[in-house]
């Protein structure tokens, strides 16, 4: 199994899809480029800031992969890979393994290439190196983990055409579900509003209430933006590490913990648990 994932990570590094994405990463930071494209009613950002590219990047792979995977249909690939001797389940978690390790050096390459972009031009980072690096690491579980969910949907669609605009438009809808989850979590306001000076007790009772449904309302958007690799993609520099006072209202688990660890075991999870699915359902097809 390890020699086939070593093959198949050889294949993604010197992929032309896969150096392509490194070059946009790379013009985005080293140009200073900044915009935004409108998709439905979300905003999907880029720039030259830390953390600034993970939408962005999750829409270009998954056209990235859609075209790596069909092109292995198309080269007969994966029926050589069957003539080796290997199984398909193997086959399917080699192809999702690899693709998500190399995905998430993605987010580490732009987080890299923005270091090194500041340290050329002696510009003050705004980070710490130890909050760029731990943040680094758990965002580039986000894309991995988004990685693991389109390669394993390439390849049990298999080569259709469709599939490419299914990947896309699934990608673009969860990243604006996402947006909306963040956008709750950080800057909505309580709709029910009392004075102060009401000391009635049925005052009192609407205030309680106000704040337990709020908790919950939190907790439970917290709890979506933990298990969504999509949401996570939306948080920036600013909400992860220069709000630190927000951070327990931001988290499901760890809230005492500065960085959002809980996104790192979620994505851990969710990645084994779609590769499980996935190669059980791609070894009853036909290659």
């Amino acid at each position: 199994m390890h020699k086939l994932i070593k093959a198949e990570l050889k294949r993604y590094f010197i992929s032309p899809y896969y150096l392509g994405t490194i070059f946009i990463l790379m013009v985005l930071q080293t140009r200073r480029s900044t915009g935004w494209i409108p998709i439905l009613s979300n905003l999907i950002f880029w720039g030259d800031q830390f953390m600034y590219n993970n939408s962005i990047l999750a829409i270009l792979l998954s056209l990235f992969i859609f075209a790596y995977v069909y092109e292995a249909y198309f080269t007969r690939i994966l029926h050589m890979k069957l003539i080796l001797g290997y199984t398909k389940s193997q086959i399917f978690i080699a192809e999702t393994v690899s693709c998500g390790i190399c995905s998430g050096i993605l987010v580490a390459i732009g987080n890299a290439i923005y270091v090194i972009r500041h340290l050329y031009n002696k510009e003050p980072l705004e980070l710490s190196m130890s909050s760029i690096l731990i943040n680094t690491i758990i965002f580039m579980s986000s894309l991995s983990c988004i990685a693991v969910m389109i390669c394993s949907l390439s390849l049990i669609l298999k080569k259709h055409i469709f599939t490419a605009l299914i990947l896309v438009c699934t990608t673009v809808c969860m990243l604006q579900l996402g947006t909306k989850d963040i956008s709750l979590l950080t800057f909505s306001e309580s709709t029910l509003v009392i004075q102060e000076e009401n000391e009635t007790d049925e005052g009192k009772f609407f205030i309680a209430n106000n704040l337990r449904v709020n908790d919950t309302v939190r907790s439970l958007l917290n709890f979506r933006v933990m298990i969504s690799p999509y949401a996570q993609c939306n948080y920036s520099a600013y909400l992860t590490t220069e709000r630190q006072e927000e951070k327990p209202n931001l988290s499901f688990l760890l809230k005492e913990n500065p960085y959002h660890i809980d996104f790192l075991l979620s994505n851990i999870m969710l990645s084994t648990f779609v590769i499980c699915i996935g190669s059980n359902i791609f070894k009853r097809q036909d290659i």
